[in-house]
């Protein structure tokens, strides 16, 4: 699998200019590029790292003459020469035609391509080449298996080990996202906060607005540790990158109620409108006591829901003592 820490070699792009195609390799900081081997036939590349997935491998999508390569702004420089300006919808076509390899991002693009074919058995498999780039611990590839196998009753283990892996190992913002959102569909609200705040930290901007609904009063969810002041914070930055509907709509209730914040309906009344110009749909902001009285309604209900199934879980257990 790709060690963590060369998972950026592995999003290179290209770009063609006449008969010259560029492929740019993003090299992670204080990285050698001299570790990395390229070798190429007319119709066949290897770029390779010791220890690791070929970087990029398999047919050309067109006949090359030669290459060359360099070092500019952190990247390295691949240039293939070709004898034509054929337009290139990609480098890779399929596998290598020598050793059969090719690299994950080259085969995750044929999947995603191959995947809506109208063909069935084009369709079908090409899930060979989404396994291939999950094998490899490609992420952009664990995250679209996630999310198709997720929809799958009985593959929902699979999905499940495809997401840990993109997020525990590879610390993917993304998946460390929707394994907060798991686990707080699950109640585990604790450890979805962890997964978001990791999520954030990493650039991940919804993973933000979710920490400002689990701090929020005037949120639904259940949390013992409400701060509204990390809401408002969380929000404050969400906002000034983001126009969310539903940041923006759980902002104005804490500005118009001014919880944490001081009370500002004018202002709060913007945000609202602006909320609802995004999503029609958007809630509307409940006065003062009829928040608190329907925000406590629902905890009681949870709460009264909670020690129901642990009365039910007591009976059990108490029959089963007696059986014995």
């Amino acid at each position: 699998m790709i060690k963590s820490e060369f998972q950026q070699l592995y999003t290179w792009d290209f770009q063609q200019k006449d008969n010259i195609i560029n492929i740019a390799i993003r090299l992670p900081p204080g990285f050698n590029p001299d570790l990395i081997k390229i070798s190429s036939k007319n119709d066949s590349i290897m770029v390779e790292l010791n220890d690791n997935p070929p970087i990029i491998a398999g047919k050309l999508f067109n006949t090359i003459e030669s290459f060359v390569y360099k070092v500019f702004r952190n990247s390295l420089i691949i240039a293939l020469v070709t004898n034509s300006t054929l337009l290139w919808n990609s480098i890779i076509i399929a596998e290598h035609p020598e050793n059969g390899m090719i690299d994950p991002l080259s085969s995750f693009l044929i999947f995603s391509t191959n995947f809506k074919s109208n063909d069935l058995s084009v369709s079908t498999g090409s899930f060979v080449f989404l396994e291939k780039s999950v094998s490899y611990g490609y992420c952009p590839a664990l995250l679209l298996g996630y999310d198709i196998y997720s929809k799958i009753p009985d593959a929902s283990d699979r999905a499940s080990r495809f997401l840990e892996i993109a997020a525990n190992l590879y610390k993917n913002p993304d998946a460390l996202f929707q394994m907060g959102i798991n686990l707080l569909h699950k109640d585990r609200v604790e450890e979805s906060l962890q997964c978001f705040s990791e999520s954030s930290n990493l650039g991940n901007i919804k993973a933000l607005s979710f920490i400002g609904f689990i701090h929020s009063p005037l949120s639904d969810i259940l949390y013992q540790q409400k701060d509204p002041k990390k809401s408002i914070e969380a929000f404050e930055s969400v906002i000034s990158k983001t126009k969310d509907p539903t940041t923006l709509h759980e902002y104005a209730k804490l500005l118009y109620h001014g919880i944490g914040i001081t009370r500002n309906r004018e202002k709060a009344l913007e945000y609202q409108a602006l909320a609802k110009q995004l999503f029609r749909d958007t809630p509307d902001i409940i006065e003062s006591n009829d928040q608190v009285i329907v925000s406590m309604q629902k905890r009681i209900k949870d709460l009264e829901d909670t020690v129901s199934q642990l009365q039910q879980k007591i009976e059990e257990l108490t029959i089963l003592v007696k059986c014995r």
